[in-house]
């Protein structure tokens, strides 16, 4: 049986894109790929009206497509100038001699960096069904469509063949599903049903595509053409693509563009290795000051873990940054089974000694946290202690998930408030004044010390201002 109307083993000329079998195709298609510019051959796989022919050898294409949904389902094959029913002896032999000629041509298209694309049927031929997989020398086979819906998944950002199948193939024409009997590397697989079934897979310079509408075929198969086997097809299938490659090694460039590409990449590398210690120490440096962003001038008690809660917050900032001593009195009392009092003690190498009262809230800030609870303290530990005069901050966060620049004014209007603190020694420390101030003690823009201070000075409303 004859392979070709005109054999030929050694390509004569080569152009500048792929060539390109269409096998059963429309003669529509074929033309309109040819007047884009494509090196086009029809064949015939004599399944179909048409009897069995491939114009040109193997080693003269790069790229196949197979439309099998032109196909026929009445049993016959036509070569040799005779149909011959696929029942029958001499059928059968001619349809092996017709799958050994095309499984020839697919092997040698694939392991030459070129591309074997499968166009299914909506009403898959059984006759395709029963030698495709031999034909392609890869083990699958097909399963009719039993679910109503399809999910097409892409692989990872900018997946060509995702947008392949978006726009070319529609859900209607997805009839038969794909049975791959063996885990591959580099399977992929689209159109996911709710059984975890699959109807189109690329492998390995093969696809096996859903049917496509006659009217889309040859914008499907130009597309597949420019944006996707360019990609795929890694020898020279493309000549320009490929000569491209080579031509511009840096062997063949200018010496001085040479140098200056080398002084790039040290460049590069440089800067990335730069950028990688940058990462590293923002991450350390926010895993270890994580109590000055979040938790300390956003606190939601209701969803943070213990150490990060405001009032954990604002110890670290009093202790790490302040470099006051600070005792945390309810953890203290709770040891010892005592009621819950002030919430800290804060204390400086020169005597100064502090009440601590830490306050949060979604609203503005109330009154009632110096008149009631703080007031409350302080007197209790003046009587116990016999002592009078003592100092004390109110530490508070009022609106806190309100951005902390967009805050009301606290304690607006109520200067009898701050009058009262002025004379009690109360300091009303807003937290993310105290968030400011342990920022630029980071900084080096004030010292530890003279932030101690500008607190141990204060009274009534406390503003942090550093011109």
């Amino acid at each position: 049986m004859t392979n070709s109307t005109n054999p030929s083993f050694i390509p004569k000329e080569r152009g500048a894109l792929p060539r390109i079998l269409l096998l059963d195709f429309d003669e529509q298609v074929v033309q309109r790929l040819t007047e884009n510019g494509y090196t086009v051959f029809a064949g015939h796989t004599g399944l179909g009206a048409m009897p069995f022919m491939l114009p040109k050898h193997e080693s003269e294409l790069e790229i196949v497509f197979w439309d099998t949904s032109t196909l026929l389902n009445d049993q016959k094959i036509r070569a040799g100038g005779a149909e011959h029913l696929l029942g029958s002896p001499q059928g059968a032999r001619v349809l092996e001699q017709v799958v050994q000629t095309l499984k020839r041509y697919f092997v040698r298209m694939r392991a030459d960096d070129g591309f074997v694309g499968i166009i299914l049927s909506e009403t898959q031929s059984n006759i395709a069904n029963s030698f495709l997989s031999d034909a392609l020398d890869t083990d699958f086979s097909f399963f009719g469509r039993r679910t109503t819906s399809l999910e097409l998944v892409p692989h990872g950002e900018d997946d060509l063949w995702y947008e392949f199948f978006r726009r070319f193939v529609a859900d209607q024409n997805i009839k038969y599903g794909i049975e791959w009997h063996s885990n591959y590397v580099g399977l992929q697989r689209y159109f996911s049903d709710e059984d975890d079934k699959w109807y189109a897979v690329y492998f390995h310079h093969l696809a096996l595509m859903p049917k496509i509408e006659d009217s889309k075929m040859a914008d499907a198969l130009t597309f597949l053409l420019q944006d996707i086997l360019p990609g795929i097809c890694d020898g020279d299938a493309f000549p320009e693509k490929y000569y491209y490659r080579w031509a511009n090694k840096d062997i063949y460039l200018p010496p001085k563009v040479q140098e200056l590409k080398k002084e790039n990449e040290r460049i590069a590398s440089e800067a990335e290795q730069q950028i990688n210690k940058n990462k590293a120490f923002i991450e350390s440096e926010l895993s270890s000051n994580e109590y000055l962003s979040n938790m300390l001038i956003a606190d939601d008690s209701e969803l943070f873990p213990e150490n990060k809660k405001l009032s954990s917050c604002v110890h670290k900032v009093l202790e790490n940054d302040f470099k006051f001593k600070v005792t945390n009195v309810d953890a203290m009392r709770l040891q010892v089974g005592e009621s819950l009092k002030e919430d800290k003690w804060i204390e400086d190498s020169d005597g100064f000694f502090a009440l601590v009262e830490i306050k949060g809230t979604e609203r503005g800030a109330k009154a009632n946290w110096v008149r009631s609870d703080l007031n409350a303290h302080i007197r209790e530990f003046e009587v116990v202690k016999d002592i009078k005069g003592l100092q004390s901050l109110l530490i508070f966060n009022h609106e806190r998930r309100v951005e902390p620049e967009s805050r009301n004014a606290p304690f607006n209007g109520d200067s009898d408030l701050i009058e009262y603190c002025k004379k009690s020694g109360i300091r009303l420390v807003s937290v993310y004044d105290l968030f400011k101030m342990a920022r630029d003690i980071k900084s080096g823009v004030i010292t530890s010390e003279e932030a101690r201070k500008m607190l141990k000075e204060s009274s009534g409303f406390f503003l942090y201002q550093n011109e």
